[in-house]
């Protein structure tokens, strides 16, 4: 998980560093693989990842007016909520929001989907046109 969010957030950024992106992936693994808790240090650093990931496309959003963009941004907004609940779940302060954590990451594939969709269908207009 922290991998592949590492690597989403490598890609969204205009800088491309292979360094920049090998320090980023050895630096979380390091923190997951020594820290006390872990499932904590998950959900933080992907809670952290996806906060700017969905900065990143809400810029995007702004900049262009994309409604697949937006759809996009919306959908790393549930994930970031979802993670963000999941770390409360877990030092067991509210456990009652688990379910609610798998919600909000369901609207966030939903969002995404839509957005695939629309690509998709757009892709078919314009090699018919």
């Amino acid at each position: 998980l922290i991998g592949g969010l590492a690597t989403l957030l490598y890609t969204t950024q205009k800088e491309k560093n292979k360094k920049l992106f090998l320090l980023l992936v050895i630096i979380s693994m390091f923190f997951v693989l020594l820290g006390r808790d872990r499932s904590f240090i998950i959900y933080f650093l992907s809670s952290l990842f996806l906060i700017f990931i969905a900065h990143h496309y809400l810029i995007l959003y702004k900049k262009n007016g994309n409604r697949n963009t937006l759809f996009v941004m919306i959908g790393m907004t549930c994930f970031l909520a979802g993670n963000a609940m999941l770390m409360l779940v877990e030092n067991y302060m509210l456990p009652s929001l688990y379910a609610f954590s798998h919600i909000f990451e369901v609207v966030g594939y939903l969002f995404i989907f839509f957005s695939l969709i629309n690509v998709l269908e757009y892709g078919k207009k314009k090699k018919q046109a």
